[in-house]
């Protein structure tokens, strides 16, 4: 195996076959597939919890957004009195014909 690799990588199979043996003597079944089976778990569960993360933040961001909106009857910057008497507004009455001046509106 030595002939084949280049000086520059026989460092790094020498240290990979290590590797490999200690992962043997600690699970001599699976060895090194049992470790990378393992951090594949690891990983598909984080990318999960990551995925729910960023769900609830694009939620988050959703609400933030619609809590900071002004109310639709502020957007134009008018703004209508809660407890205004609207019966004695010129708009809002209208006299009879027969001018009794009655109002036809119940506000």
């Amino acid at each position: 195996m030595n002939v084949v690799l280049s000086e520059n990588y026989r460092s790094d199979a020498v240290n990979s076959i290590v590797y490999e043996a200690n992962a043997r003597v600690q699970d001599p079944v699976y060895g090194c597939v049992g470790i990378i089976s393992s951090l594949q778990r690891q990983l598909e569960t984080l990318q999960t919890q990551l995925a729910f993360a960023q769900a609830e933040l694009v939620h988050m961001k959703t609400l933030h957004r619609i809590d900071t909106k002004p109310p639709p009857y502020m957007a134009s910057g008018i703004s209508f009195p809660a407890n205004k008497d609207l019966s004695n507004d010129v708009d809002m009455a209208f006299a009879y014909e027969n001018g009794a001046g009655e109002s036809l509106w119940s506000c």
